[in-house]
């Protein structure tokens, strides 16, 4: 889970370092331009000004998206590795206090019997059950996207 924890640390990262990058040579382009500007006379003249903020658009949008993706996914990540963590003080809390190795080490034995009972009953596969639930939610639906191309193409018209 720490490898897991680190890769997504890392996929937020790059792509938070993408959306500026984007940005910067958008601000790069649009400078450029400026800089050469002569009075446009038709309509086509002033493309080269307008074609970069789409393309930029469109990348930001997936950039964030996987942004937040990664966010969604560290946070469960995060919250399984602190019961882990917390576990682990709990039987080294178990162990200090105890007076003798014998009886910490049957202290430590009632404990993990009881977290082994409590495993049992519970359900197993939560975390793969959430860790689906949440990239599920990443999943665009294809009925929806055709519906939204359609009404782009009525606008478009």
């Amino acid at each position: 889970m720490e490898k897991e924890k680190t890769r997504l640390n890392c996929m937020f990262n790059v792509y938070a370092i993408l959306c500026v990058c984007v940005l910067g040579v958008l601000v790069y382009f649009e400078f450029v331009y400026l800089s050469k500007w002569q009075t446009p006379t038709k309509l086509i003249d002033y493309l080269p000004f307008y074609i970069p903020v789409p393309i930029v658009g469109g990348l930001l949008w997936a950039f964030i998206y996987q942004m937040n993706r990664a966010q969604r996914q560290l946070m469960l990540v995060a919250y399984e590795l602190y019961h882990v963590d917390y576990v682990e003080g709990l039987l080294q809390a178990i162990n200090m206090v105890s007076p003798n190795v014998t009886s910490a080490s049957e202290k430590i034995g009632n404990v993990l019997d009881i977290m082994i009972k409590k495993h049992i009953t519970t359900p197993s596969e939560l975390f793969d059950f959430s860790l689906d639930k949440e990239i599920s939610k990443d999943n665009i639906d294809l009925k929806t996207f055709v519906n939204v191309a359609k009404e782009v193409k009525d606008v478009i018209k």
